[in-house]
């Protein structure tokens, strides 16, 4: 059974909006000495982190002094036919191409046309960044068919940094929360969907869908 750890981090740690420096807790946390196993995390609101793993992370899987409070509670599978409200953080980024990858797709290997890095720069897809608005469609589009009634409306987008110490880069997270409503049409197909994320960046913090039931006729 996978279990939802909700961490409310200490106002004393400024790693709080570090999404490496986050990403290394929830990993050392979960998975220090033990094999490496799916995990999914978020940080919905500013200093709340929920981690969803198959055991319940404590405080003393954290610094002692990291958490001000951990709760612990089941992850719910929607069943089908039920009145659901979710949200998601999804990454608004889209990858770009590195040399090698733009190489392959042209074919130019096979040519022996192997252009040079640099002049080849202004032919590969580059690294973009969706508008908020347009994540708004992006969710919609993986949840349509799997709940019925669908709507999803954008409640806030920001931007995370980290560094990686051993590239000696930031890590970039463009961060878009998500809302929705709907009837659970196909609760299969969603399962799976909810089991391995929707999205890319699932290990800075995107990809995890949370649910809950809703009363039949509320707002």
């Amino acid at each position: 059974m996978l279990t939802l750890t909700t961490v409310q981090i200490t106002e004393r740690d400024p790693g709080a909006t570090d999404v490496k420096h986050l990403h290394d807790v929830v990993i050392q946390a979960a998975l220090a000495g033990e094999q490496p196993r799916p995990v999914l995390w978020a940080t919905p609101q500013p200093r709340l982190l929920v981690i969803r793993h198959d055991r319940p992370i404590t405080r003393d899987d954290m610094h002692p002094r990291w958490a001000t409070s951990v709760i612990h509670s089941p992850y719910w599978w929607p069943p089908a036919g039920a009145l659901i409200g979710g949200a998601v953080v999804m990454d608004a980024g889209q990858s770009g191409q590195s040399h090698s990858q733009w190489v392959r797709e042209c074919g130019l290997v096979e040519a022996g046309q192997i252009p040079n890095k640099h002049s080849a720069r202004t032919e590969k897809r580059r690294h973009t960044v969706r508008a908020p608005e347009v994540m708004v469609e992006v969710l919609a589009g993986r949840l349509s068919g799997l709940i019925d009634e669908l709507d999803v409306t954008l409640a806030r987008s920001w931007h995370l940094t980290g560094r990686r110490v051993k590239e000696g880069r930031l890590q970039h997270s463009n961060h878009t929360l998500l809302r929705f409503r709907g009837r659970v049409a196909d609760a299969p197909a969603l399962h799976a969907l909810m089991e391995v994320g929707v999205g890319r960046n699932k290990s800075f913090g995107c990809g995890l869908i949370l649910a809950r039931p809703v009363a039949e006729g509320s707002c």
